[in-house]
């Protein structure tokens, strides 16, 4: 059975912010370009301008795909002069910047694949590179967490399994590095399969079915489980849902509470071996998954087809019988999205697991346009409907207790934000790789626009919106605040 685009759009949509206000930081009451384009750069040449935002400070280059030499301008996001680098590593590229306690270091990796601690931001002046120690060759994939970056290596065997034990899924080796290049990077573990933050710790997921709990400073672990197939972790709580390795046909699923070691068991998992995407299927890679409430109070399982196989309240372990015959379509605030059985037609309903109240909220027929959720609140809930040719789509709202859907947006387009005042911003898409950047007024129906035809953009709740020019008489990095009501 193929899942609606719709539905799974909106199963891994995540809703945008909300009621946010910005404040002015800096005495700028229109557009002012912070700086220009880079050394190099040419209006002809068809590179793209980029920038990144850390703390008080702008990072401001310009992508050239096959120029060996990188280079890059610090700046203050209130102006200034540029503080221009280039770091000599030739055929080097940018990785991410790790936020330390009270600092903040831009990570790079060169054209041999070697990872380097290029340079501590918030201290002027360029810095030697520096390898990062203890990383092996043949990184594969980078993260960032808090105060660490991540590393990824060793990826054996290369397929589309996910996140289980014992099942030949991808399997790799796990570094941290924590931004001081003296210090080598600590090895978390080896042929991990799965991996979830827990607090300032790591649960890992070892491929022979040991689960431990890492200390992403000193790669101590402690162990927790053993003969584990799959787990998933409770928000708000020492508990845990995991599934034990067995026959991989039938193997029951439990609930842990850490602090006691008390294992109760929640579940059967009698799909097992169409679990975790061994259907190659995309539309199906959820099976097998459990999906926890951001209040910690219930979790449901992800069956067949995406069917409700199981619904348990966290506390206790005891089962919550779901609507019947209904789909999971992931989370609406701390209840659950459910598609109800209907043949003509896509129904979307809010499930309360608490309460057992189940209000409808969308109707549609199954191939519709793509539908994403915006915003959630107990009475209403905001969506886009996507024209399903571009990023454009159409805010809506539905009103949970009567029913009617009314329009809120006419058209948005990326990063979309509603602001404190009532207002919304949003980057409309206008030419090849450039977007309009508006504030639309639900209440008079009109649209502000603050800068036309821009390339990369960011909004800064605190300020206004960052933005490069390419196309202008003026090209370079922008900044802008929100115009006033």
């Amino acid at each position: 059975m193929r899942v609606p685009a719709a539905l799974l759009a909106l199963a891994f949509a995540a809703c945008l912010a909300e009621d946010a206000e910005p404040v002015a930081t800096c005495p700028f009451d229109q557009p002012v370009r912070l700086a220009g384009p880079p050394p190099g750069w040419t209006r002809e040449s068809g590179d793209r301008l980029q920038f990144l935002r850390f703390g008080e400070q702008v990072l401001y280059r310009a992508s050239i795909y096959d120029d060996p030499k990188l280079e890059y301008s610090l700046l203050d996001r209130c102006g200034g002069e540029p503080e221009h680098h280039a770091p000599d590593l030739p055929g080097a590229r940018l990785r991410g910047v790790v936020r330390t306690a009270d600092h903040f270091v831009l990570y790079a990796q060169d054209q041999a694949g070697r990872q380097f601690v290029l340079d501590r931001l918030d201290v002027p002046g360029l810095d030697e590179p520096q390898p990062v120690l203890g990383v092996p060759a043949g990184v594969l994939s980078t993260s960032f967490g808090p105060g660490a970056i991540y590393y990824l290596t060793e990826r054996q065997p290369q397929n589309t399994l996910v996140n289980a034990a014992g099942i030949g899924a991808p399997a790799y080796s796990m570094y941290a590095h924590h931004g001081d290049p003296a210090v080598a990077a600590v090895l978390l573990g080896e042929q991990v399969v799965r991996f979830a933050a827990d607090d300032d710790r790591l649960l890992l997921l070892h491929d022979d079915g040991t689960l431990r709990d890492i200390d992403v400073h000193t790669g101590e672990s402690e162990l927790v489980l053993t003969g584990v197939r799959h787990f998933a972790t409770v928000p708000a709580s020492r508990r845990l849902i995991w599934q034990q390795l067995g026959d991989d046909l039938v193997e029951p699923i439990f609930l842990r509470d850490r602090d006691t070691g008390e294992d109760i068991q929640i579940a059967v998992n009698d799909f097992t071996a169409a679990s975790w995407n061994r259907l190659d299927d995309p539309a199906t890679a959820s099976i097998g998954h459990w999906l926890t409430t951001p209040d910690g109070t219930h979790a449901a399982l992800y069956g067949p087809e995406l069917r409700v196989a199981a619904v348990v309240r966290t506390d206790t372990g005891a089962a919550v019988v779901p609507p019947a015959d209904t789909r999971l379509g992931g989370l609406l605030r701390d209840d659950f999205n459910l598609a109800l059985a209907d043949d003509d037609e896509l129904v979307l309903a809010r499930w309360n697991p608490r309460t057992d109240v189940l209000r409808e909220w969308y109707r549609a027929p199954p191939m519709g346009p793509p539908l994403g959720v915006f915003a959630v609140r107990d009475d209403s809930i905001d969506y886009l409907l996507f024209d399903g040719s571009s990023s454009d789509a159409t805010l809506w709202r539905v009103d949970l207790e009567t029913g009617e859907t009314t329009v809120r947006v006419p058209r948005v387009g990326f990063s979309t934000v509603r602001l404190a005042d009532g207002r919304y911003f949003t980057g409309i898409a206008s030419r090849n790789y450039t977007y309009d950047l508006v504030v639309f007024d639900p209440d008079t129906s009109l649209y502000t626009t603050i800068a036309a035809d821009v390339g990369y953009f960011e909004l800064d709740l605190e300020f206004g919106v960052f933005y490069v020019d390419e196309r202008g008489p003026q090209p370079g990095l922008w900044a802008a605040p929100i115009p006033p009501r």
